[in-house]
């Protein structure tokens, strides 16, 4: 049987009538190839509600349809599951009931088998549970299968350019965070599936030393995306070989690193470009760029000072170990005692109502570490404020 394999195809309303022209230019291959099942690693739509400020959700809803209906026209099935852009968060409906009246496609939203009869295809979607992904994989797969369709984070492997920490450093690795449905390859490398079809990471890549891994996304979303091939592959069970099919139908995205003042040439009207320019650019040179469509920067060197993190269950409300834990994720030292000083100082002179300290807290939780980074400046301006000086030298902490 020859199944191909899609993921993260994020249907949206920027750049629909290309993407509309990829999946038409994806169905000419599948009936070509004479495949019998098709199946897509979640992320089908880019936001569960399908609409953005360029398209309706009708708009989207229909590209969607209309592809569906040419697969079932030539009597194909389509085998999904619901990857987390297809959420709008825990216990919400996803997008994917677009599909409900489609004969022809199935949604998978728990785990379990699917797929014609002749193939066993694991589903595996993204999922909000108290389980880890190994723990409900393995309560599933007591039996051997032909093909794990999932869509998860592996530890190890390599995400988009847009996750590194600058443009242009090498891409690190994925390594997972609390709280994240993740795995590694070890443990997909010890499961007895024959072929592997994963989504969410949009770059292709194998995982399982030739049984295959991240399938890559339908086409480049953005300039994080830059290099990455487009397209999806086809996987024939009986042969246990896999053919990597490229479409461009959608425009790629390049980026070019000028000098202020250098002349740029674009050659292709088929790319999308960005011009970063090393220094700030002349104003009617980057004017004259973004009239044609590019996208221009100037490339400012920078420090990182603030890293995202989760913050575990249970810290909420604990407004010092919350300030402990953002200073452990930071790779500069951070003198968390003397913020933690601060912070006692301003409660003990009744500075801060311990309701507007317990607000703070939930709020430092749920933003992130930023919120810790706000926090921890106010509370040193506050205990400025309650001395009367602003040298922090005559701080008693």
């Amino acid at each position: 049987m020859k199944i191909a394999n899609f993921a993260d195809l994020h249907l949206r309303g920027a750049d629909l009538p290309q993407t509309r022209a990829q999946l038409l230019a994806a169905s000419d291959v599948i009936f070509l190839h004479g495949v019998d099942l098709v199946t897509v690693a979640g992320d089908v739509f880019h936001r569960m509600n399908l609409s953005d400020t360029s398209a309706s959700t009708g708009a989207v809803a229909q590209v969607a349809l209309e592809w569906a209906q040419a697969l079932q026209a030539h009597g194909i099935e389509a085998l999904m599951i619901p990857g987390n852009h297809d959420y709008s968060g825990p216990g919400r409906a996803d997008a994917l009931h677009v599909f409900d009246a489609c004969e022809n496609v199935t949604v998978a939203r728990g785990v379990g088998f699917g797929g014609p009869v002749g193939v066993r295809v694991l589903c595996v979607p993204w999922l909000y549970t108290d389980k880890s992904f190994d723990e409900v994989v393995l309560d599933a797969a007591s039996v051997p299968c032909d093909l794990l369709l999932a869509h998860v984070q592996v530890r190890g492997a390599l995400q988009n350019r847009r996750h590194a920490m600058e443009f242009g450093q090498p891409m690190k690795p994925y390594e997972p965070r609390p709280g994240d449905w993740s795995t590694t390859r070890e443990f997909l490398a010890s499961l007895p599936v024959r072929h592997f079809a994963l989504g969410d990471f949009h770059m292709r890549q194998d995982l399982t030393d030739g049984r295959g891994g991240y399938v890559g996304a339908l086409r480049q979303l953005d300039f994080g995306e830059e290099g990455n091939p487009a397209g999806f592959e086809i996987w024939d069970s009986e042969s246990n070989l896999t053919e990597w099919i490229e479409l461009d139908e959608c425009p790629q995205h390049r980026t070019i690193i000028a000098r202020p003042g250098e002349s740029v040439a674009l050659l292709d009207d088929c790319i999308k470009y960005r011009v970063r320019y090393d220094g700030a650019p002349d104003p009617l040179e980057a004017r004259e760029l973004e009239a044609q469509g590019v996208q221009v920067e100037a490339i400012v060197e920078r420090r990182e000072r603030v890293k995202r993190c989760n913050v575990p269950s249970g810290m909420v409300g604990d407004l010092p170990a919350t300030l402990r834990f953002w200073a452990e994720q930071q790779t500069d030292e951070v003198d968390v005692d003397r913020a933690l000083a601060a912070l006692k100082l301003i409660d003990s002179d009744d500075l801060v109502p311990a309701e507007a300290m317990d607000e703070q807290a939930q709020t430092m939780a749920e933003a992130g570490v930023e919120g810790v980074t706000q926090g921890v400046t106010a509370a040193v301006d506050q205990a400025f404020a309650a001395t009367g000086t602003d040298d922090d030298e005559s701080l008693p902490f």
